[in-house]
């Protein structure tokens, strides 16, 4: 009877889990189960430790997400980038900046001064840091942003189909 039950639970139970879309427990549950037996672990206990693996990988597909669609540079991490060589001022505005609590309360931020002393690259590893804190974020260049607002002026509209925002994104929404 039991030989009987464990394969219908063998062949129903990943086919379920699919359908619920939960891709973690399909691959771990058989080797959590395992786990959960040897070392006693209540069916509660086993069921959050599922849980979490699919917590986290969901988490971590998100974050993939939210980079792709950022559409940051992929090179231009903190990890790239000396901040030793910033002012000292710079340095302190930047690490209160990497919390993201500016974006909580709306505050605009602007970076201006001589081509090539880092703006792009230290905005985009400010970037990198606020989506790993799972926050969405949009990289664009300030020359799209002057022809999409070039472009709405002349044509009197405002239409979000450029590669600068997101396809799909009403008039209001921009």
């Amino acid at each position: 009877m039991k030989t009987a039950q464990k394969n219908r639970t063998d062949a129903t139970l990943p086919m379920l889990l699919r359908s619920f879309k939960l891709p973690a427990f399909v691959r771990e549950y058989g080797i959590l189960g395992e786990r959960a037996a040897a070392e006693g672990l209540s069916h509660p206990e086993y069921l959050q430790a599922l849980a979490e693996v699919e917590a986290a990988e969901r988490s971590a597909r998100r974050i993939a997400r939210l980079l792709e669609e950022s559409k940051l540079p992929r090179e231009k991490t903190l990890g790239s980038f000396d901040l030793e060589r910033l002012p000292a001022k710079v340095r302190s505005t930047f690490a209160t900046l990497r919390d993201g609590s500016f974006v909580d309360r709306a505050v605009n931020v602007i970076a201006f001064g001589n081509p090539g002393t880092g703006k792009t690259h230290l905005f985009s590893a400010l970037g990198h840091e606020l989506v790993r804190q799972n926050r969405t974020v949009l990289f664009a260049p300030t020359f799209q942003i002057v022809q999409r607002l070039l472009a709405a002026r002349r044509d009197l509209r405002w239409r979000c189909s450029s590669p600068c925002w997101p396809s799909g994104t009403s008039a209001r929404a921009c």
